[in-house]
Formats: C-alpha cells, sequence, structure tokens
C-alpha cells in the first residue's frame, strides 16, 4: 500500500559476520523512496556498534535515485577494504560480507 508522504523502503542490508543462523551485525544500510512528488530518496548507513546520537548513524538526501544508487554503490564497494572483523567467537575475525533485500517498486 502507498501512503502519499510516508517514505517506502526499497533496500536495505546488514553487512556481517559470523553464521547465516547468528550474525554478527556490524553496519546496516537503508534506501527509502519520498512518495510525495519531490523524487527525493534518503540513504542511512548505522553503525550497529554505536549509539545514534554518538555518531553511530548518518542520513543523507537525494534528488534522484540514481544518486541515492551511486552514494550506496560506494559504502558497498568500501565495505570491501575493511579488515577482518569480529564474530561472536573474541578470538575469531573473518571478511565481512552483505546480506541485502530489495523490495520492487509499487
Amino acid at each position: 500500500m502507498i501512503v502519499v508522504g510516508i517514505p517506502k523502503l526499497r533496500e536495505a542490508g546488514w553487512l556481517i559476520t559470523g553464521t547465516d543462523r547468528d550474525p554478527v551485525r556490524h553496519l546496516f544500510f537503508r534506501v527509502e523512496q519520498t512518495l510525495d512528488g519531490t523524487g527525493e530518496w534518503t540513504v542511512e548507513l548505522s553503525d550497529c556498534r554505536r549509539r545514534a546520537d554518538d555518531g553511530g548513524r548518518t542520513q543523507r538526501r537525494y534528488s534522484c535515485e540514481t544518486d541515492a544508487r551511486t552514494a550506496l554503490a560506494a559504502v558497498l564497494t568500501l565495505s570491501r577494504h575493511l579488515p577482518p572483523l569480529p564474530t561472536w567467537d573474541p578470538q575469531l575475525c573473518e571478511p565481512a560480507r552483505w546480506r541485502v533485500r530489495s523490495w520492487l517498486p509499487d
């Protein structure tokens, strides 16, 4: 259902390590489309280990989907260069991977 003025979630993902059953979440992103006729898109990036009021969250608005997707692509590309991240085992670190979910346009 589309409700004018309420953002529509278009894509979300977690940067994780560990098992798929019990992953350690390191970063979260969300891409939303504003349905008020402006064509505005929002990309939000959150550090799962930090509080939002302590700099653990950033949000940026873009005038079109292309710009929002370009910004997200940069985040996904840069994340490949992170050093191995911890799992639930304090002695074990491993390369992180993205678990992403997309929603089709209405």
